[in-house]
């Protein structure tokens, strides 16, 4: 079972853990059900940025995630949701 102390060491709060944990259902790439993970270091790629900076994006809750087992994941449409708003945000729309 994970504590406080384990949260910690992975630089979630047991708030931002709380609403990391509620994320919605994605489809895969074939339409079938069920969501496609990405790693941290797999979104840290993508964005050209390391593995922490995705977990502080996480912890600050701009970027939704889920933990499993010990593991934090992030849905590719949660990460595709993401790059759109951040996109819009600095073009002024999509």
């Amino acid at each position: 079972m994970s504590g406080p102390q384990d949260n910690k060491a992975h630089g979630i709060t047991p708030t931002v853990r709380d609403r990391v944990m509620r994320t919605t259902p994605a489809t895969t790439d074939d339409g079938s059900a069920g969501p496609d993970w990405l790693t941290l270091a797999q979104v840290g790629e993508r964005l050209q940025v390391t593995p922490q900076t995705v977990r502080r994006l996480v912890s600050r809750g701009e970027l939704r995630a889920i933990k499993f087992a010990r593991r934090i994941r992030v849905a590719r449409a949660d990460y595709e949701a993401f790059v759109a708003a951040k996109y819009a945000e600095r073009h002024g729309g999509v």
